[in-house]
C-alpha cells in the first residue's frame, strides 16, 4: 500500500512540474463531478472476547474481514493560480459505500453461569460460522492540490492529491448466524455443583445437541424441555435482531490520489476518465460489557470487539468538469 501511494504521489509531483512549463491559458475556477467505482481491501485489529465473560475460557474461532466493491462520488471546486492556471488548490465533498463481510468460523466461548437453581455450571456458546454482511458508508471533505498539463488541443492530464477530512462514517451489518448454547455440569463430593474451568475430564454431565442426538429423534424439542426444567440450553438459536449499525471514529485524516485524462468537449465542458486510490483508518469504541448472544437470542455484533479498521480503495472514475 505504501509503495502504491509513493508512486501515485510521485505522479502528482511530475504533473506539477510539467504543468508549470505549459503555456496554454485556462480558467481559474473549475467545478468537477465524478462517479467512482472499484475494489477495496480491509485490515483490522480485534480484542479477545474471553475477558468479557465470567471466568471465560476456551475462546476459539477464525476471524476474517473482507471487503469487495467500492462505489461513491465526489463534487469538487478547484481554484488555479496565475496566468497559466496550471497549479491549484481545492475542496469539496465525497462519499463512499464499501461492501464486505465479517466471518468467524468455529466460534466458541466457555464461561461460568448459574442455572435457575443458582447452581454453577459451564455455559458453552458455539457456532459453526458467524457471518455478517457489511456496508460501510464514509463521508469526507477532500482538501487537495491539483496540477494539470495540456496534452494537445483537446486532451489534458489533471492530478489531484491531498487529505480526506472525516465528516461521518457508519457501518451496517446483517447476519443469519445460528448458535448452540450448551451446558456442562461437574459434581464434587456430596453432589455439589462446581465450575470446571473449561476442563473436560469425562465426568461431566453434558447437555448439548450432540450428546442428545444419539438418544432422541428431535433434539430441539429436548432443549425446550430442559429449559422448562431450569437448565440454560438453547440449540439452533438465531438472533432476535438480525441487523444494526455502528458509528466509526476516524483516526485523523485519510489520504487520496486522483489522476485523470480529460477530453475537452467545449471551452467550458470536459469529460474526464481516471483512476483513484485512497486510504483511511477508523477506531471502534470498546464496549463496557459484551456477550455475543444470550439465552433469549439477544445478539451483539462481533464488530464490537474490533478495535481498528483500515480501508484501502482503488478503482476508476468518470465525470464532467465545468470551467467557470
Amino acid at each position: 500500500m505504501k509503495k502504491a501511494l509513493f508512486i501515485t504521489f510521485a505522479l502528482l509531483s511530475q504533473t506539477f512540474c510539467f504543468a508549470q512549463k505549459a503555456n496554454v491559458s485556462q480558467s481559474h475556477f473549475v467545478i468537477s463531478f465524478d462517479g467512482i467505482g472499484g475494489l477495496s481491501s480491509t485490515s483490522f485489529q480485534k480484542q479477545a472476547v474471553a475477558p468479557y465473560y465470567d471466568l471465560g475460557v476456551n475462546e476459539g474461532g477464525t476471524w476474517k474481514l473482507s471487503s469487495s466493491a467500492s462505489l461513491g462520488g465526489q463534487a469538487t471546486f478547484t481554484y488555479f493560480f496565475g496566468k497559466k492556471c496550471k497549479i491549484g488548490v481545492g475542496t469539496g465533498y465525497s462519499f463512499q459505500t464499501i461492501s464486505g463481510e465479517l466471518s468467524i468460523e468455529n466460534f466458541k466461548i466457555d464461561y461460568r453461569e448459574f442455572d435457575s437453581f443458582s447452581r454453577p455450571f459451564r455455559q458453552s456458546v458455539v457456532s459453526d460460522k458467524i457471518s455478517e454482511k457489511l456496508n460501510t458508508q464514509i463521508h469526507n471533505i477532500p482538501v487537495f492540490m491539483s496540477g494539470r498539463l495540456d496534452l494537445g488541443d483537446n486532451l489534458e492530464l489533471v492530478t489531484k492529491g491531498g487529505i480526506l477530512i472525516p465528516v461521518s462514517s457508519t457501518i451496517k451489518y446483517t447476519t443469519d448466524a445460528v448458535f448452540d448454547m450448551n451446558a456442562y455440569y461437574k459434581f464434587a463430593g456430596g453432589g455439589v455443583n462446581v465450575y470446571d474451568n473449561g476442563i473436560n475430564d469425562g465426568a461431566e454431565w453434558i447437555l448439548s445437541k450432540d450428546a442428545y442426538a444419539t438418544t432422541t429423534t428431535n433434539v430441539y424439542s429436548m432443549d425446550d424441555s430442559l429449559r422448562t426444567r431450569g437448565y440454560k440450553v438453547n440449540w439452533g438459536l438465531s438472533a432476535n435482531s438480525k441487523s444494526g449499525s455502528m458509528t466509526l471514529k476516524a483516526k485523523g485524516v485519510g489520504f487520496f490520489i486522483h489522476p485523470e485524462i480529460g477530453l475537452k468537449m467545449s471551452d467550458n465542458l470536459t469529460v474526464q476518465l481516471g483512476v483513484n486510490a485512497a486510504m483511511q483508518s477508523f477506531d471502534l469504541e470498546s464496549p463496557a460489557s459484551y456477550k455475543i448472544i444470550d439465552l433469549s437470542g439477544n445478539y451483539t455484533t462481533p464488530l464490537k470487539l474490533v478495535k481498528t479498521l483500515d480501508y484501502f480503495t482503488y478503482g476508476i472514475n468518470i465525470g464532467v468538469k465545468f470551467r467557470l
